[in-house]
């Protein structure tokens, strides 16, 4: 099924860019 391929596709994606925006904001607050 397309449609749940391209969701897997987009959480696999936007999970870690949202995990790693996170950290970037930690680690600019830090300096």
């Amino acid at each position: 099924d397309g449609i749940s391929y391209a969701v897997m596709i987009i959480v696999i994606i936007l999970i870690p860019a949202g995990l790693f925006g996170k950290v970037l904001k930690e680690t600019k607050k830090s300096m």
